[in-house]
């Protein structure tokens, strides 16, 4: 009996010695997806410009969950979580890489909702008031009304309209320097601060199809950085 007693303890205290070694993920993202189901994402990192290396990949349950998980750090920077090469949504990782990701396909930026990353708390936060301002900017304009025929002429627009969508200009703009200055030491605000002043390329101008007013740069910046518009 006091034989099988020193093998339980011992066996005991293997297994506690096995359980203590064992490490926990370096990092472990968990995003659930409202929308996508039974099919699997890439994880990529962002790597100089429009190149993207992969780094991971998570099968999505029937729910929109995956978890994606290794055993060394990720390297810190901008990362796309990928659909079959299309890129979906970016966000950051740094020294923090625990955390949770939890939004809609219907709408990624307006829907998303952060848990354990202060970085991404204030990246989609900006990129969510940035979005709610463009929003009144494509009203004004008429943009979200489909146009009756494919190549219909663009609402001229008067000059009360006009005023009104320069101030908004003036305002997307203020609110992108103060939210660069209040942050300065994140990593959100140096992504952000990137291409804030981008030269606007002749065929970007073309694709607004003579919708010419000074939010044009706003429009570009948002394409660039966020990807979340679509000019028609």
């Amino acid at each position: 009996m006091f034989k099988c007693f020193l093998c339980l303890v011992f066996s005991m205290i293997t297994f506690t010695t096995w359980a203590q070694q064992k490490q926990a993920p370096k990092y472990s993202i968990r995003l659930q997806m409202k929308g996508i189901k039974d099919t699997t994402l890439l994880l990529s990192h962002y790597f100089g410009y429009g190149q993207q290396v992969p780094k991971d990949t998570a099968k999505v349950d029937k729910d929109g969950n995956m978890i994606f998980e290794g055993d060394e750090e990720l390297p810190e920077g901008l990362y796309l979580i990928q659909h079959n090469r299309f890129g979906i949504f970016d966000f950051i990782v740094d020294k923090d890489q625990d955390f949770s990701l939890v939004m809609d396909t219907t709408s990624f930026i307006k829907s998303m909702k952060v848990t354990g990353s202060k970085e991404n708390e204030l990246y989609f936060s900006f990129q969510q008031n940035y979005a709610k301002r463009i929003d009144e900017i494509r009203k004004l304009r008429g943009d979200d009304v489909a146009p009756k025929t494919k190549n219909a002429t663009p609402k001229k627009l008067d000059a009360e309209t006009e005023k009104k969508i320069n101030a908004i200009g003036e305002d997307i703009n203020s609110y992108v320097k103060r939210f660069i200055a209040e942050n300065k030491d994140s990593f959100a605000a140096k992504v952000i601060e990137a291409p804030s002043d981008p030269e606007i390329p002749e065929d970007f101008r073309k694709s607004l199809k003579g919708k010419k007013d000074s939010s044009e740069r706003i429009f570009y910046y948002s394409n660039l950085l966020f990807g979340i518009l679509t000019i028609t």
